[in-house]
């Protein structure tokens, strides 16, 4: 009995679709209600597959498809079951922390197309970012969706225009395509690096997200030069510092302010004391640019503290501010906001390169603040907000 792919029952279609099976197939039969014995000898040459379904009665008819993998050779006969479903964290709808529920029967991203890669993530970072898109500030295109901008992990298949990457390959990436918080992800290959061997993978989830960020910040939007000084509230200054730049960090405790000096800041102040703009202020310095992470508690100030023609990269807020724009005036102030997204691919050729050159030489050198497993979403969702006793690195998801 042969068939067209349109006569195809609906989990057989979903199940060609996912695992890239050609479409006009050459020969197809039914063996039972439940099962198809597919031949196609213009891609598998002697391979037969069996693939097997459940009943339509049951439940679990979509979630749980399976397939066996039949290879026949004169002598031997090989079995290997394929998994089409996979753990991760799904969002049906937009809320608090406890939207993200843990699964395992997300689909399978499917195979890398292009330039595109599929990784095995060993580590998910988790951003405010993550956070504003979950709650619904900002909207996450489609419901559901699996969360997730950057990570860390180990490359399991490219897409056939992919030239600088193979199989096997450790890597971190920025933005994803399929979202990181899940065993696999697709990501561009514009957007992943090479991971040294140097740093673990939770430190590769570090960087993603928040070192292209500040570089894009301080680089693209600022165009910071040697001998100028930022300003980077509640953040390392290892970037600035690698731009030749003198930085001015704060924190919100002792053991925040001394992980700032130790990656790389010149002088730290403790933003939830007193006066402490006053200080900075204070410390012989013109602040030539101020990379802002939370916008709506500082930019009046910032406005303050920042230098004639200085430049104020606004990369984080969670609300709404009044503010004197006078000030912008008499100072001639620059404002900018940014974001991964408006990077072109020859600023993530640029910024790839800059840490790379930071692996060699290292200084870039992520500190990871709280691991949490995936199942615990949640939580890490909570404190990145929070910072309960304080903010001391990166908060990462460990998938595997």
């Amino acid at each position: 009995m042969t068939l067209q792919f349109c006569d195809l029952p609906f989990e057989l279609k979903l199940y060609c679709i996912l695992n890239a099976l050609p479409v006009h197939l050459k020969g197809l039969a039914y063996l039972s209600t439940n099962s198809v014995l597919i031949w196609s000898p213009s891609l598998y040459k002697t391979r037969l597959l069996t693939v097997g379904f459940p009943s339509k009665n049951s439940t679990k008819a979509f979630e749980r498809p399976t397939c066996i993998d039949y290879r026949q050779t004169e002598k031997t006969r090989v079995t290997r079951r394929i998994r089409v479903t996979m753990k991760g964290i799904r969002v049906t709808e937009c809320g608090g922390p406890g939207v993200l529920k843990y699964v395992d029967d997300l689909a399978h991203p499917g195979k890398p197309s292009g330039k595109q890669l599929l990784v095995r993530v060993k580590s998910a970072g988790v951003n405010p970012v993550d956070t504003y898109i979950r709650s619904g500030q900002f909207s996450p295109g489609r419901l559901p969706y699996v969360p997730g901008c950057d990570g860390s992990g180990v490359v399991e298949e490219v897409g056939r225009l992919v030239t600088k990457f193979k199989k096997g390959d450790r890597v971190y990436w920025g933005i994803s395509n399929s979202g990181s918080y899940a065993e696999l992800v697709l990501v561009p290959e514009k957007t992943t690096f090479h991971l040294s061997e140097g740093l673990s993978f939770a430190q590769g989830a570090a960087i993603g997200v928040p070192y292209s960020t500040a570089y894009r910040a301080l680089v693209f939007k600022a165009h910071l030069s040697p001998g100028q000084t930022v300003l980077v509230h509640g953040a390392s200054g290892a970037i600035g510092r690698a731009l030749d730049a003198y930085v001015i960090g704060t924190a919100g405790t002792d053991e925040g302010l001394r992980l700032v000096l130790a990656n790389g800041a010149n002088l730290a102040f403790n933003h939830r004391q007193n006066g402490y703009a006053d200080k900075i202020k204070g410390c012989g310095k013109t602040i030539d640019v101020i990379v802002e992470m939370l916008a709506n508690s500082n930019l009046d100030q910032d406005f303050e503290l920042i230098g004639q023609s200085g430049q104020i990269v606004i990369v984080g807020s969670r609300g709404r501010i009044e503010v004197d724009p006078l000030l912008t005036i008499f100072k001639e102030i620059s404002i900018h906001g940014t974001t991964l997204d408006g990077n072109s691919e020859e600023e993530w050729e640029k910024t790839g390169q800059f840490f790379a050159s930071g692996q060699e030489r290292g200084w870039l050198n992520p500190v990871v603040g709280r691991e949490f497993p995936l199942s615990e979403a949640d939580k890490a969702h909570g404190e990145v907000i929070e910072h309960k006793g304080g903010s001391h690195g990166k908060i990462v998801l460990n998938v595997i």
